[in-house]
């Protein structure tokens, strides 16, 4: 639709507790994400894509939402740092903020994480990818590109044994693609080009073969 301004506030008071599930997409709304949001007991899936909204994400809104599963927030305007708050929520399972204007390090998955799916492309995120991630054991879905990332592909990695996606393109990676990433026998699709990466393509990539 055409819906513009920010969204009141109003929408996540009491007289919505029972609401579950959120979609303005694609729209003109501005603002950001009202602190009323974190008495929606019940929210388990907001998406506010292809909007304008701005300013830092509210973590402790976000981290109050007991019961978000799915929070896809890209194609926006929110910048500043991914609070990390947001990642030990026990519920939450897809993460999407591609499209944005974060920045600062990423943060660390905590081994309590339930994501599935965690998308970050087109941003300004920097330095390296933590080891932590290979704590994240549900994860299916990684995208990174698109971002400022450098150092090496941890080799960590190669523990997320339900991943089917890895995209990093578009970074500053360097060093060898990790041998580990054969044992990533879900894998079906892995994006690694425009980085600065060398050596050989490790022959346990043919490993990689989806049931």
């Amino acid at each position: 639709n055409s819906l513009a301004g920010p969204i009141p506030s109003g929408l996540g008071d009491s007289a919505c507790s029972n609401l579950a599930a959120l979609n303005l997409s694609m729209n003109n709304l501005s603002g950001s994400i009202p602190q009323s949001f974190a008495s929606c007991a019940s929210l388990a899936s907001v998406d506010l894509s292809y909007n304008n909204m701005s300013g830092e994400l509210p973590a402790d809104t976000l981290s109050e939402m007991r019961a978000l599963e799915i929070l896809v927030l890209s194609f926006n305007q929110f910048s500043g740092a991914l609070p990390t708050s947001i990642l030990t929520s026990h519920t939450l399972k897809v993460l999407d903020m591609g499209s944005n204007k974060l920045s600062g390090a990423l943060p660390s998955l905590p081994p309590t994480s339930n994501l599935e799916e965690f998308l970050v492309p087109n941003n300004g995120f920097s330095g390296e990818i933590p080891v932590a991630f290979g704590n994240a054991s549900r994860l299916k879905v990684l995208d990174l590109s698109f971002n400022h990332l450098q150092g090496p592909i941890p080799h960590e990695l190669g523990l997320l044994s339900q991943l089917e996606k890895l995209s990093i393109w578009y970074n500053n990676l360097s060093g060898e693609i990790p041998y580990t990433i054969g044992y990533l026998s879900k894998l079906r699709i892995l994006i690694l080009n425009n980085n600065a990466l060398s050596g050989a393509i490790p022959s346990g990539i043919a490993n990689c073969r989806s049931e």
